[in-house]
């Protein structure tokens, strides 16, 4: 008969019995700290990452306020033309204000030969 153990190494000499599913060989040497040493560097640990989640934030932050900024900018010269363009209406508006002044003012044009706006004094017979 053979004997079936020959070669084969015993557990003691392997790493904290790997073939039973405990530690591995990398992680051995970081047993022994201690409690509150292990658990100081896990809370040390989740502050790096919460800090890098808090940085992402922020910069996500400032990149959607540069664009809420940049709309609103936009949105105010939008509104800035539009006054513009609403204040043009009312300027020419009131320029065309005082129909019977106006109406003698063209007639004196189209004697004196301006004939700017004149085509219905023409249809009329001079009104």
């Amino acid at each position: 008969m053979r004997d079936h153990n020959v070669g084969k190494v015993k557990g003691s000499e392997t790493f904290a019995g790997k073939e039973k599913g405990k530690k591995e060989a990398s992680k051995q040497g970081e047993g022994g700290k201690g409690r509150r040493k292990g658990r100081e560097e896990k809370e040390r640990k989740k502050k790096g990452k919460e800090e890098k989640r808090k940085g992402e934030g922020r910069k996500r932050e400032e990149k959607e306020g540069r664009k809420r900024e940049e709309k609103e900018g936009r949105k105010r010269e939008e509104g800035k033309k539009r006054k513009e363009e609403k204040r043009k209406k009312e300027k020419r508006k009131l320029g065309r204000g005082n129909k019977e002044g106006s109406k003698e003012r063209k007639k004196e044009d189209f004697v004196k030969g301006r004939k700017s706006g004149l085509s219905g004094m023409w249809k009329r017979g001079l009104d």
